[in-house]
């Protein structure tokens, strides 16, 4: 049983058994995000993640100042909330060192660390926030941005891994570089972006924030909602866990009967 269709290849690669492995999706509690409003979402991100090496959240910072550097007078009222635990010396080490670049990048008034936020806090961030970022490299899944998309904050994701294989539907209209072989079919309407690089996130960035109507901004806003919770709710999990398991309880079944 595997979590995503890019692990699933890893372990069909591995095992060559590629009609044994059974694809489940971990499920999320997309219930506990999606009551919050759509309207009036203030134009900040948000990124939620620990702060471990991985998570890239460097390439976070460097994406919003890519950004800002294009469109000055957009930096009033742009902001990044980087919301993640600190579980020992090594994570409050890096945590330092991302508030020392922020700080040489003039990020000082744009972005907030709330660092071992509460889990009502955490709400108060997504239920505010427009833009979800994932900026980690082959990460297995990617449930956080599951949460995202369940709070109805439009993903910017990561264009490798879970992400892209099996949870965001790019808007290839965002950022054409980085449009992965073949186009959005319309059974997939666009529910986010995907980059890869810094100048990739900025473009993502302006693409959500500035070019998309406040219409349109809502439009993606419930196309991501609607994706979480009909695709990796609890209730779908089930159904693909049970469905996943029938063959091996058939099996069991045939044996005790013949035992």
């Amino acid at each position: 049983m595997v979590n995503s269709s890019w692990t699933k290849n890893h372990i069909d690669q591995l095992w060559r058994a590629a009609d044994r492995s059974q694809l489940v999706y971990p499920p999320c509690d997309t219930e506990a995000f999606a009551e919050f409003p759509l309207e009036n979402r203030q134009r900040q991100l948000v990124s939620v993640a620990q702060f471990r090496p991985e998570k890239n959240h460097q390439l976070q910072l460097e994406a919003l100042y890519h950004y800002l550097q294009r469109f000055p007078d957009k930096a009033a009222n742009t902001r990044l909330v980087l919301v993640g635990s600190s579980r020992n010396q090594d994570d409050e080490r890096r945590i330092n060192q991302l508030r020392a670049l922020a700080h040489s990048l003039d990020l000082d008034d744009n972005v907030e660390f709330a660092v071992n936020a509460t889990f009502s806090q955490l709400k108060d961030h997504l239920a505010c926030s427009l833009i979800g970022l994932h900026t980690m490299h082959d990460e297995h899944f990617g449930i956080g941005i599951i949460e995202y998309m369940a709070a109805g904050l439009i993903p910017i994701a990561h264009n490798s891994g879970g992400p892209k294989m099996d949870i965001v539907h790019p808007d290839h209209t965002a950022v054409k570089t980085a449009t992965p072989p073949g186009t959005t079919s319309s059974a997939h309407p666009p529910n986010g972006c995907l980059a890869s690089t810094k100048s990739e996130y900025a473009e993502c960035l302006h693409y959500c924030l500035d070019l998309l109507s406040s219409a349109d901004q809502q439009v993606m806003q419930r196309r991501a909602r609607q994706s979480a919770q009909t695709r990796f709710s609890q209730q779908q999990f089930e159904q693909l866990w049970l469905r996943a398991l029938d063959p091996i309880m058939a099996q069991r079944s045939q044996a005790l009967s013949q035992a």
